[in-house]
Parts: C-alpha cells; sequence; structure tokens
C-alpha cells in the first residue's frame, strides 16, 4: 500500500471515529434522560459507522505485514501528519471504549432503579388491594336474633 492510500484510510478512520463519538455522547444524554426511543435510534445510526470501521480495520491490517522503509512519502511532513492521526484515532478508540463501558454501566443502573419502582409499586398495590379486601369483607358466621316473640 503507498503513501498516499495509507493517508486515506487512516483520514476515514479518523472521521469514522470522530462520528462515532458524536454518536456515543448522545447517546450518554439519551441514557441519562431516559429517552430509550432516542437511545435505539441513536443505537441503530451507530451500526453503519461502525461497519465502516471494521472494514476500514481489515484494509489496515493489509498495510500492517508490509515493511514501512519501503513506503515512499511526498514530504517527511506528510508521513508525520500521517503518523500524528493514527495517534489521534487510537486516543478516539480508546474513548469510544471507555464510553460504551460508562453506558453499560448507566443502563445497567437504569434497569435496577426501574425494577426497584416497579418492586415498590407492585408492593403498594398488593396492600391497597388486600386494604380494600378487608374493608369490604364482611365478618360470616350466624346471626343474632334479637326480637322478641
Amino acid at each position: 500500500m503507498n503513501a498516499d492510500e495509507l493517508t486515506a484510510i487512516i483520514d476515514r478512520r479518523f472521521e469514522t471515529l470522530s462520528h462515532l463519538l458524536e454518536l456515543s455522547l448522545r447517546q450518554v444524554q439519551a441514557i441519562d434522560e431516559s429517552r430509550m426511543s432516542d437511545l435505539m435510534r441513536i443505537l441503530s445510526d451507530k451500526q453503519p459507522p461502525i461497519n465502516e470501521l471494521i472494514q476500514i480495520g481489515k484494509q489496515l491490517a493489509s498495510a500492517v505485514g508490509e515493511d514501512p522503509a519501503n513506503r515512499q512519502w511526498a514530504s517527511d511532513e506528510d508521513r508525520r501528519r500521517c503518523r500524528e492521526r493514527q495517534s489521534q484515532c487510537e486516543l478516539m478508540h480508546d474513548e469510544l471504549l471507555a464510553i460504551e463501558a460508562d453506558c453499560e454501566g448507566r443502563l445497567t443502573a437504569s434497569r435496577a432503579s426501574a425494577q426497584e419502582k416497579l418492586q415498590r409499586f407492585d408492593n403498594g398495590r398488593v396492600a391497597a388491594n388486600s386494604y380494600a379486601q378487608a374493608q369490604t369483607t364482611r365478618p360470616s358466621g350466624g346471626s343474632l336474633d334479637l326480637s322478641s316473640d
């Protein structure tokens, strides 16, 4: 793979990761604000860039086995810029992984909170039903006849 092709792939990776970071930040907001329908849409929107990132990874894998000394760069500045862009991509990738782990934790906490609220509601409903039944239940048994003959 020549230097121009490698630069183009690295630039595509940078743009794709930038887009995923933007979507991930929106994902965090949706979780924090309990907007689950928006969260589902955002997760759906993330799938094409994730697929793109997989394709980019495959393209970069083919360049890994090549000797970088054989790659001809137009200038040392182009080589430095490409290396710097690749380092930025690695940082963004790490940030994305951290955000995803954080989102998973937030969703787990949100689910536990929802389960707790439902349990309290259900306990309250059971207590209210029991109380209502106790109020409407008449004592059973015989009746006392107080009439005189």
